[in-house]
């Protein structure tokens, strides 16, 4: 045990006496060894506490009649693991995402439609009289004043 704990002391000690990088990089692979673990177990938690599909209960216990039951009327979630609730949902998420987002496309594509053929030139002949000068009509001369 004295042996295991001087080589961790060790391995503490060149760590703590290494360029910064290498401080850097052993933080990084540290927390992301330890993220994974965490997600791993989560996972494994999930899947032990969701109950099993009926299938799997029947097999386990052929005579059970509480299973028989539960198998006539399943659960929404009954029978999925964890990841197939979750690819489910996400399924579920993407189909109504790309629903909103073809509505919207159609919507902009119908009003740029409409813009662009509203702004399209069209074949028109416009005639101008001969003289285009301004010229203002006659009027009476303003009378002079003289200011203070």
């Amino acid at each position: 045990m004295k042996h295991y704990v001087r080589r961790v002391e060790q391995s503490l000690r060149r760590i703590q006496n290494a360029p910064e990088d290498t401080k850097r990089r052993i933080l990084i692979t540290a927390s992301s060894l330890s993220a994974i673990i965490v997600i791993f177990l989560w996972i494994v938690y999930i899947n032990v506490t969701i109950p099993g599909s009926p299938q799997t209960l029947v097999k386990q216990n052929p005579t059970s009649t509480e299973v028989l039951k539960t198998q006539e009327k399943p659960s929404p979630s009954s029978g999925k693991s964890f990841f197939e609730t979750l690819g489910r949902g996400a399924y579920i998420v993407f189909q109504d995402i790309q629903g909103k987002v073809t509505q919207v496309w159609n919507l902009g594509k119908t009003y740029f439609d409409t813009l662009s053929r509203a702004l399209e030139p069209k074949n028109q002949i416009f005639i101008e009289a001969t003289s285009t000068e301004y010229i203002p009509p006659v009027t009476d001369p303003l009378p002079k004043q003289i200011l203070p």
